[in-house]
């Protein structure tokens, strides 16, 4: 709870606010799935996020694409 009271002091704003836990965090253009974090070597997420740009499509577009074949496969 520590580090809730903190997000919450410093920033003067409602803790589950900026940590994206409610339905309109007050982004504009907030999307529609959650923000999930993972690790990814920087250098391949740089190579994916230029090759995406080249072809006119997102990062996260990408992902979810490879994740849904993924899931998909036997």
């Amino acid at each position: 709870m520590g580090h809730v009271g903190t997000l919450n002091a410093d920033r003067g704003s409602r803790p589950w606010v900026l940590l994206g836990l409610c339905e309109n965090a007050g982004m504009p253009n907030q999307p529609k799935t959650p923000i999930t974090a993972t690790r990814i070597p920087e250098e391949l997420k740089a190579a994916a996020k230029a090759k995406a740009a080249e072809r006119g499509e997102t990062l996260t577009a990408v992902i979810v694409r490879g994740l849904e074949e993924y899931v998909a496969s036997p």
